[in-house]
């Protein structure tokens, strides 16, 4: 395991392909640039191949990752808050206790995604495909599933007020 401080240019270079074979990041994508000073953007994972990928804990909190491939990633306990997921592709995702509160989930594919005891509090999930997804115990309060796909979706004990 490897636990540090990660810059998010680190990971959009060399790093993803570690990511996506096993190397497990715990920490924080920081913005920074080459000069040292923050640089607008660095945050940015759109439409990037994160498929696999071991986000354990990761902090995350305000990410673009629109469009980003995500399929299997294990993004258990880490803590999406503010991130802009739309039409991300979550398939088969473990989300276990991540945190998801404020997140822009528009157009994003759950699909049998493990979401148990994740808190989603004031989320946008409408258009999202839920199919098959465990909410055992999510917090949802606040949450918008208009036009959401909850076919099969397993709610036992989730808040949805």
């Amino acid at each position: 395991m490897v636990r540090f401080d990660l810059p998010l240019e680190i990971l959009t270079n060399d790093k993803l392909e570690a990511a996506r074979t096993g190397t497990r990041f715990i920490g924080t994508l920081t913005e920074h640039s080459a000069n040292g000073g923050k640089k607008e953007g660095d945050r940015d994972l759109a439409g990037k191949d994160l498929s696999g990928a071991d986000f354990v804990e990761a902090n995350l909190t305000g990410a673009n990752l629109s469009g980003a491939n995500l399929t299997g990633a294990n993004l258990s306990g880490a803590n999406l808050t503010g991130a802009n997921l739309t039409g991300a592709d979550l398939t088969g995702a473990d989300l276990t206790e991540a945190h998801l509160n404020d997140a822009d989930l528009r157009g994003v594919n759950l699909t049998g995604a493990n979401l148990t005891e994740a808190r989603i509090i004031d989320a946008n999930l409408s258009g999202a495909d839920l199919t098959g997804t465990d909410l055992t115990g999510a917090n949802l309060s606040g949450a918008d599933l208009t036009r959401a796909n909850l076919t099969r979706v397993n709610l036992t004990r989730a808040n949805l007020t």
